[in-house]
């Protein structure tokens, strides 16, 4: 249950980044909640530097790929022992970072 909370709060992070990677909205809209505006002196101006991108995609994008894929390996149980562990330390991780 706690990996798929960090997976999906994870997801709405990625998917935010992802949509103002894509100017599909502006980084400091104001329906956004204030903690989370950027303005160009902050993330947004990393957001849009090579070094964000992978193979030419935001790093983002596949993020929330990595989520989606941990939400539907939860889901259908296909993640148990070990390998359960080190997503769970994974997806803390990944979600810290993010915040």
């Amino acid at each position: 249950m706690i990996i798929a909370i960090l997976a999906i709060v994870g997801l709405a992070i990625a998917s935010y980044f992802t949509a103002i990677a894509y100017h599909w909205v502006q980084p400091d809209a104001s329906w956004i909640p204030t903690f989370c505006r950027m303005d160009e002196k902050t993330c947004a101006s990393i957001v849009f530097t090579d070094e964000a991108r992978v193979f030419g995609l935001p790093n983002s994008l596949l993020g929330q790929l990595y989520y989606l894929t941990l939400l539907v390996g939860v889901g259908l149980r296909a993640v148990e022992g070990p390998l359960l562990y080190a997503l769970l330390a994974a997806s803390t991780v990944t979600v810290g970072l993010a915040l």
